[in-house]
C-alpha cells in the first residue's frame, strides 16, 4: 500500500511539474548586449619547435606582440531559448561582436612609412592597433538552479561559430613637439588579409536570472576563446594568436505562452 501511495505521489508531482512548465512556456526570445575586454594569447607555432634560431625569433616576436594591450569589446544580438527539462535549457542566436588590440610607443627609434612623412626619432608617439568585427552564431547549454521564486542561478557552456566580416589595422603618429599627425599609407594594412575568416570559440558563462511576469532579465559573466589560431597557418610561421574575450552582458527574454 505504501509503495502504491508513493508511486501515485510521484506521478502527481511529475504531472504538476509538466503542467507548470506548459504554463510557463518552453520557448523564449530576447535580446542581449554586452561589453568587456578583448586580447590575444600568443604561442610559438609547431613549425619552430626544435630549431634554435626560429625559436629565438618566435620568442622575440611574441614578446613584441604581447606589448599590444586589449581594447574594449562589444557585442549585441538576438537569442532564442528552448527549455529542455526542468533545469536545463539550450539557447542559440545571431549576434555582432567586435574587439581589438593597441600598442602605444612613446619613444620610437625606428622609421615607418606614413602618409605625409616618416617617423624616425623620439619626438614622435606612435599608436598602432587592430580592430576586428564578427558576425556570430552562438549555441549554449544552460543549467538552472532556483534560488528563490524570482531568482535563478544559471551556468552554461557552448560554442560560437564566428565569421570575421572586417579586420583593419591602424597606426597614427603624433609629433610631441609640433603636434603634427601622420597616419598609415593606404594599403599598409594589407597583412590583415592573413586573418582567418571563420573560427569557432568555446564559451563558459554564469550569472543570475531575474523573473518578473513573462520576462526574464539575466545578468551574466562569460569567458570565450578561439579554438583555432586567428591567423591562417600558411601566413604565421613563428607564432600563433588566439583571441579571447572576458565579457559582462545583459539579456532580456520574453517567455512565449
Amino acid at each position: 500500500m505504501v509503495n502504491k501511495i508513493s508511486v501515485v505521489l510521484i506521478l502527481v508531482s511529475i504531472l504538476g511539474t509538466l503542467q507548470a512548465q506548459e504554463q510557463q512556456g518552453k520557448w523564449s526570445v530576447g535580446i542581449e548586449v554586452g561589453a568587456g575586454y578583448f586580447n590575444n594569447v600568443y604561442n610559438k607555432t609547431k613549425e619552430v619547435k626544435g630549431d634554435e634560431s626560429q625559436i629565438e625569433l618566435a620568442e622575440n616576436l611574441i614578446t613584441s606582440r604581447k606589448k599590444y594591450l586589449g581594447l574594449p569589446a562589444f557585442n549585441a544580438g538576438v537569442i532564442v531559448n528552448r527549455r529542455l527539462l526542468d533545469k536545463w535549457a539550450i539557447n542559440f542566436g545571431l549576434s555582432y561582436a567586435q574587439g581589438g588590440t593597441v600598442h602605444v610607443n612613446k619613444n620610437p627609434t625606428y622609421s615607418s612609412n606614413y602618409t605625409g612623412g616618416s617617423v624616425s626619432d623620439n619626438d614622435w608617439k606612435i599608436k598602432t592597433g587592430e580592430r576586428f568585427h564578427y558576425i556570430e552564431l552562438p549555441v549554449r547549454l544552460n543549467y538552472k538552479t532556483p534560488i528563490s521564486s524570482k531568482l535563478t542561478w544559471t551556468s552554461g557552456i557552448g560554442g560560437i561559430s564566428s565569421y570575421l566580416v572586417k579586420s583593419t589595422a591602424f597606426s597614427k603618429a603624433k609629433n610631441k613637439t609640433t603636434g603634427e599627425n601622420l597616419s598609415f599609407k593606404k594599403g599598409d594594412d594589407s597583412y590583415m588579409d592573413n586573418y582567418r575568416r571563420f573560427n569557432i570559440h568555446g564559451i563558459v558563462e554564469t550569472g543570475i536570472d531575474l523573473h518578473f511576469s513573462r520576462f526574464v532579465l539575466s545578468v551574466l559573466g562569460s569567458f570565450r576563446m578561439a579554438i583555432m589560431p586567428a591567423v591562417k597557418a600558411e601566413s604565421s610561421t613563428y607564432y600563433e594568436e588566439r583571441p579571447f574575450m572576458v565579457n559582462g552582458s545583459l539579456r532580456l527574454a520574453y517567455l512565449i505562452p
